[in-house]
């Protein structure tokens, strides 16, 4: 039978462009009293309106009913079965000879969080791939370690002054581990990753970024986390930045991200970088005359908090 084809062009675009909120005095304030976290800043870069929605007015997502448990819960019981994995090593050396250990460790961690969960079908997924994910990533964790490391802080809450907009405020973060290298004499910034398989620091972002521009830093920037938690452990702990390294450890892939490449040797110029960054965001959410609006529009259609921005 013969087909008729038609083509019907669909502009899915908005004609209203998203709204220009100003930022009030009591706006200014109340951000300056709460502080500045890693992902307060990541959101702001992401888009003033989505950060406006979501981290002051506090709206979220339209969430469906589901008697399983969301992304953000499982990220949560991941952390705290690694917490409770890692707790009985902390501040004593450790290498690949102990692995047994740790296993043992992470299968009694792994019993006490999954023990009460839903009766369901995705649950038994879920509780299943994570123990097998977990024992994975311990095995290649510990696989060449013949040199000692010391687990010195896990979900340690750090906190600076930092100045920033003309101002001091506070920086502060959890972060999720942190190693000591006794050979090196380094320390090792590690946060672990449940979800998500982009780069975070790709090489080369310092020489295509600047990082005093709040829109050079929208387009190439990812995440301020690492940065940010090296900082505050710095300042809180008294220790050089020089002497600090930082790692993402992706959970999914079990596999590393690294916050200094291995090519690099300008590590020095790099987290002087994105220290800069970090104020430069701060300022730019402190600034009254930059109202809470859009970087990229282009984006809006793909965005949780589009049907706000569009009313």
């Amino acid at each position: 039978m013969p087909v008729q084809k038609t083509i019907v062009p669909v502009n899915l675009r908005r004609d209203i462009p998203p709204p220009v909120i100003e930022k009030t005095p009591s706006v200014i304030s109340a951000l300056s009293v709460r502080g500045f976290s890693p992902s307060t800043l990541d959101a702001y870069v992401t888009c003033p309106l989505l950060f406006y929605f979501t981290r002051l007015i506090g709206l979220e997502e339209r969430q469906g009913f589901s008697t399983d448990i969301d992304a953000a819960s499982r990220g949560d019981i991941i952390h705290r079965v690694l917490f409770d994995t890692f707790l009985p090593f902390a501040g004593m050396p450790v290498t690949r000879q102990i692995e047994d250990d740790v296993l043992e460790s992470l299968d009694r961690a792994l019993q006490s969080h999954f023990t009460a969960g839903p009766n369901s079908g995705e649950y038994y997924l879920f509780r299943n791939m994570a123990r097998f994910k977990l024992r994975s990533f311990v095995k290649a964790h510990l696989k060449d370690r013949d040199e000692p490391f010391i687990i010195k802080y896990l979900e340690e809450r750090l906190a600076m002054q930092f100045p920033a907009g003309g101002t001091m405020v506070t920086l502060s973060g959890k972060v999720d581990r942190i190693d000591f290298d006794p050979a090196g004499e380094r320390y090792v910034v590690i946060d672990y990753k449940t979800g998500g398989d982009r780069k975070q620091y790709p090489s080369g972002i310092a020489g295509k970024t600047n990082f005093l521009d709040i829109r050079s830093i929208h387009e190439h920037v990812v995440s301020f986390q690492l940065p940010v938690y090296m900082n505050i452990f710095s300042a809180a702990r008294n220790i050089p930045l020089e002497n600090i390294d930082a790692r993402l450890i992706m959970l999914g892939k079990n596999s590393e991200e690294l916050f200094f490449k291995a090519r690099q040797n300008k590590n020095g110029s790099l987290i002087a970088a994105y220290t800069e960054g970090i104020r430069t965001v701060i300022a730019h959410m402190l600034d009254p005359d930059e109202p809470f609006a859009a970087f990229d529009t282009r984006k809006c259609m793909e965005c949780r908090a589009r049907d706000l921005c569009h009313m």
